[in-house]
């Protein structure tokens, strides 16, 4: 009778258990508190902003080039005999937020709001699959330990570090998240959860198509790497090979859409130096490639592969997360074999994320097993809030008591600076251009003033960084580049110091695919490095032989109306008349005496 009652009583444990495992939630009441607060610290910083200047600031140049494909998803700006490059996601994307604000002013803050809701809550879920415990500080714990020597750079008044993992992370990708990466880090999310059932039903190999399809209407970076990842767990898992297969297969055709929706958009023939100018690959092989782009990240890369070897043992979620990092680094270095050379920085984030989860999932396995794990019993949900809040907490602190020190040391947040000082410039221009201008007429504007009101008026601007995306050819950006310098009315020695802050770049910058980048704004085409005098030379030549003739004909083909310039005009541009002067500026428009 005993040994009945005692299996009786097993068997209630076991199922218990097994009930308490299934209505287990993902996140406890305490770690969805610490998450909020988590994600507030993050956006706080840029929300005092917003609210102290009343503006929507954007915080980097690439930031501006997110926000402008964003608004050019939609088709909203569509220029003149132009077309530009978009990702389908970003039509979705772009559509509802204008349809919520009625205008593209904001757009910034919501990409903002969108990465810090959603972004940490789903990396702390993957944590949380291979620790038992509730250890929210496990990431931000980890990534200190992994970057001392920025920390301490930080704590010294040194401000550079925008490609840190950990400081790059909070202060530099956190104000500038991404939201394309959400599908990748969910569908991973996803594909770790599938060892916990024996078979998926229907409905749960539709989602996980619908998930994994949903990575190409967005980056190719984000789609490359989930196609990689699929790919090593059907080579190399057997018994999980027909459920992957299926959810590949009915994934190909929900993703057939934004395959051919791409493949369209490559046929124009300036789209393949679009992508080069635009840094987004190219077709050649780097002489070097740094993954990692500082060094000491090295150090995460090498951790993160033999913590993600020892995890193997845990099963599949150890060989999803192993397959992560390594489908990461074909990602990274496949150019030795394609010849195809990509900008590692929009990947290579997710890379540390998942490198510093392998990394310090392997500590805990280690430590659990040893006299050392009576420790973990005593963090406990509190504690680990705490700790998990330290470093954003005190960078919070120390933005409001230090904001004008951090704006004029963070090379990031330098941008922000010059935003504040033409707030009200902006909004007198935009006023002009919304009531003026008419629809596809062209204006030269200073660079310091193009990216924010191309968002606040959607005009055509004859320099093209600010839509860097349209498939515009080389010698056309050239053109465009030249005839914007005349028009601002900058001299020969003011023309030849620019390009030599460019040639400066490229010095700094050895990496061929940003020699492209960096010289295709000027419309110069570098697909090897070459004589930088001869650049300057190139440049200065074209730009001294552009007299009033073939000035006038260029300003005809791009159709420029408008010059808004910091500099009177000369006595020599009599094309030019003066209708407006703000404090700052002066509006001309442009008219030729027949």
């Amino acid at each position: 009778m005993r040994i009945k009652e005692k299996a009786d009583k097993d068997r209630d444990s076991r199922l218990a258990l097994f009930q308490g495992d299934r209505n287990r939630k993902v996140f406890s009441f305490y770690e969805i508190t610490g998450l909020v607060i988590f994600s507030s610290l993050i956006f706080l910083p840029y929300l005092y902003l917003v609210i102290k200047y009343d503006f929507p600031f954007t915080m980097s140049g690439d930031e501006d080039n997110w926000i402008n494909i964003f608004i050019h998803g939609c088709k909203f700006c569509e220029v003149k005999n132009e077309r530009c490059f978009t990702l389908p996601l970003f039509l979705l994307l772009c559509r509802a937020t204008y349809e919520i604000f009625h205008s593209f002013s904001y757009i910034n803050v919501f990409l903002k709001i969108t990465g810090v809701i959603f972004i940490p809550p789903l990396i702390f879920a993957i944590i949380k699959r291979f620790i038992k415990e509730s250890h929210l500080a496990f990431l931000t714990l980890s990534i200190i330990v992994l970057n001392v020597y920025p920390l301490l750079k930080f704590v010294q008044g040194d401000m550079n570090f925008p490609h840190s993992a950990f400081l790059g992370f909070i202060f530099h990708r956190a104000f500038n998240p991404n939201p394309l990466i959400l599908p990748l880090i969910l569908f991973i999310y996803l594909i770790i959860k599938i060892d916990d059932k024996k078979n998926l039903s229907l409905k749960e190999k539709i989602i996980y198509s619908v998930i994994f399809a949903l990575n190409f209407y967005g980056q190719f970076y984000y789609y490359v790497h989930a196609l990689i990842l699929i790919f090593l767990l059907i080579v190399f898992s057997k018994q999980k090979r027909k459920e992957l297969i299926e959810i590949s297969f009915v994934a190909f055709f929900l993703a057939l859409p934004a395959v051919v929706f791409n493949f369209l958009q490559t046929q124009n023939p300036n789209s393949e130096a679009m992508l080069m100018r635009a840094i987004l690959f190219t077709k050649f092989r780097a002489e070097s490639f740094e993954f990692a782009q500082e060094k000491r990240n090295y150090v995460i890369i090498v951790l993160g592969i033999i913590s993600g070897l020892y995890l193997l043992k845990k099963g599949w979620k150890g060989k999803v997360l192993f397959f992560v990092l390594i489908s990461n680094l074909i990602l990274g270095y496949q150019n030795g074999i394609t010849k195809i050379t990509i900008q590692e920085r929009h990947f290579y984030y997710a890379f540390y994320i998942f490198s510093v989860i392998a990394i310090f999932s392997a500590i805990y396995d280690l430590v659990s097993k040893t006299k050392l794990r009576n420790i973990l019993n005593y963090l406990s949900s509190a504690a680990n809030l705490t700790i998990s809040f330290v470093i954003p907490a005190i960078f919070l602190g120390m933005f409001i008591s230090s904001e004008k020190t951090l704006i004029e040391n963070i090379g990031t947040l330098k941008h922000v600076r010059e935003q504040i000082i033409l707030k009200s410039e902006y909004k007198i221009i935009s006023y002009f251009i919304k009531n003026e201008v008419k629809e596809n007429e062209v204006i030269s504007l200073p660079k310091n003033l193009s990216a924010v009101i191309f968002r606040e008026t959607l005009i055509p601007q004859l320099n093209p960084k600010t839509y860097i995306f349209t498939y515009i050819g080389d010698r056309e950006i050239f053109e465009r580049n030249i005839v914007d310098m005349k028009l601002q009315g900058f001299n020969s020695e003011e023309v030849k110091n620019m390009v030599a802050a460019y040639i400066k770049l490229l010095r700094e910058k050895p990496n061929i695919y940003e020699l492209r980048g960096i010289m295709g704004e000027i419309g110069i085409p570098i697909e090897k490095p070459q004589n930088k005098k001869e650049i300057q030379e190139k440049f200065l030549k074209e730009f001294e032989e552009l007299d009033n003739s073939r000035l006038k004909e260029l300003i005809n083909k791009f159709e420029v109306r408008y010059v808004i310039r910091e500099k009177a005009k000369s006595e020599d541009e009599t094309f030019l008349k003066e209708i407006f002067k703000s404090k700052y500026f002066y509006i001309y428009e442009i008219e030729f005496e027949e």
